[in-house]
């Protein structure tokens, strides 16, 4: 959720006319795919899915 607000934060701070929900959702779960890569290599939890 912090990953996916900061990037959601981010991408209205640099647009401030953006209204497309698709344009602000998408990179916020980017962000949130790439945390979850992160904490998974962390945690050495990688390729055992």
């Amino acid at each position: 959720q912090i990953a996916f607000t900061k990037k959601v934060r981010e991408v209205l701070a640099n647009d401030s006319k953006v209204y497309d929900p698709r344009k602000i959702i998408g990179p916020g779960r980017e962000a949130i795919k790439e945390t979850v890569i992160t904490k998974m290599r962390e945690f050495g939890s990688s390729g055992k899915a």
